[in-house]
Order: structure tokens, then sequence, then C-alpha cells
């Protein structure tokens, strides 16, 4: 735990930043599947490795920071929409 709080600024731009990922990463998953089953080849492992990073990468830091300092981030899927508009 560090020893100082993040203002409401940063916190609403941590929100904005873990809701873009965590959205992009669904996003690029769900794409494959909006492919004609037949098709889903051509994009299937460019789109799951951005999906994985995304998820992976970048939303889990952003995750791991927050928890640092014991800020609730969002979690459902109205907060992802909130917070990323």
């Amino acid at each position: 735990m560090t020893d100082f709080n993040l203002d409401n600024n940063t916190k609403k731009a941590l929100f904005k930043l873990i809701s873009e990922e965590w959205i992009a990463a669904t996003m690029y998953e769900q794409m494959i599947l909006g492919c004609k089953a037949e098709d889903r080849h051509y994009i299937d492992k460019l789109f799951n490795e951005t999906a994985e990073d995304e998820r992976n990468d970048h939303y889990y830091k952003l995750v791991m920071f927050a928890s640092q300092f014991d800020i609730k981030i969002p979690c459902k899927i109205e907060d992802y929409k909130k917070y990323a508009a």
C-alpha cells in the first residue's frame, strides 16, 4: 500500500482505461464469433492474441494498480459502458 491517495480525476481516468481495455478484449473475441464459421480462421489467431493482450496485459496491469490503492474498480457491464463513454 502506498502513502498517498489518488484524486478523483485520476480515479475517473483509471476507471475509463480499465473499462476500455475490458471492452476492447471482449470486442475482439466477439468479432471472431461475428464472422461466418467457415471464415473465422482468417482472423482467429490475430484477434485472439489481441484480445489476450488487451485483457491479460493492459487490463490486468490497470486492475493491479488500482488494487494497490484499494480502489473498487468497475466490474459490471453497465459500469464499463458508463466509464468508457
